[in-house]
């Protein structure tokens, strides 16, 4: 681990254990980002796309702003990173280990987060070789499935161009 590393791992330990109850703590492409309280209509959101995944899904474990979400660890040596992504689809419990990469994560736009979820978190899930990544963005009226990660920023992206038209979750 470099100096920089450690510096932003420990700037990120510092401001977590300060910051207000409520507010996301994120270390994301080498910067610590603190993200206010979400509100009403990413709430609403959150909520509906957890439901519908769990759904879909329900041989998975959903998490999401309704309920317990993990920090997700980055494994990326280069540039670690911690994030609560607003939902995530990980394998049902037990099934791969402590170390599971969750089969998809999802972030809904904020004003606050736009930017960063749609570019800096795109990288960084590539990076660590998460599967799926289904941005929400409300600013754009639209989502966007990355899949196939392979590499620093290479995903394989599917846009549908509202926010009800969501794209099915990977299998």
């Amino acid at each position: 681990m470099n100096v920089t590393t450690a510096t932003a791992l420990d700037g990120y330990a510092a401001m977590a254990a300060v910051a207000p109850r409520g507010w996301r703590v994120e270390l994301v492409d080498g910067h610590v980002r603190v993200t206010p309280q979400e509100d009403a209509g990413h709430a609403e959101i959150v909520a509906s796309l957890a439901a519908q995944l769990g759904a879909q899904r329900p041989d998975v474990t959903v998490r999401s702003g309704v309920g317990p979400v993990p920090v997700l660890e980055l494994a990326d040596e280069e540039m670690p990173g911690r994030v609560l992504p607003d939902v995530v689809l990980m394998p049902a419990d037990g099934e791969g280990g402590a170390r599971a990469l969750p089969l998809l994560v999802a972030e809904v736009t904020m004003k606050a987060t736009g930017n960063v979820d749609r570019v800096e978190k795109v990288r960084s899930y590539a990076r660590a070789g998460f599967p799926a990544y289904l941005l929400v963005d409300r600013h754009y009226r639209s989502t966007m499935l990355f899949t196939r990660p392979s590499g620093p920023v290479g995903s394989r992206r599917t846009r549908s161009p509202s926010a009800s038209a969501s794209p099915s979750p990977p299998r």
